[in-house]
């Protein structure tokens, strides 16, 4: 189980899809991860809604795994981003 004192943040990304595709590879290969999902749209968006905001980037996803997995992950990171 992942926890605030035995995580370590793998990488950042504002892609659903990268996003998906290295949780994908993480989770095929084995490796514990959680993913921490921010709104950049901010208060805003419930006053005014969101018909015509671009939701490209209105996500910021964050990728932590565990400190002792974290060099396991890199690799798997590095070979599916190469």
């Amino acid at each position: 189980m992942l926890n605030l004192f035995n995580q370590k943040e793998l990488m950042t990304t504002f892609s659903m899809k990268e996003q998906s595709e290295i949780t994908e590879e993480l989770h095929n290969n084995g490796v514990k991860y959680r993913v921490k999902t921010v709104s950049r749209m901010g208060a805003e968006r419930g006053k005014v809604g969101s018909y015509g905001l671009d939701e490209k980037g209105a996500y910021q996803y964050i990728i932590f795994v565990k400190k002792n997995e974290y060099e396991k992950a890199q690799f798997y990171l590095k070979n599916l981003l190469s």
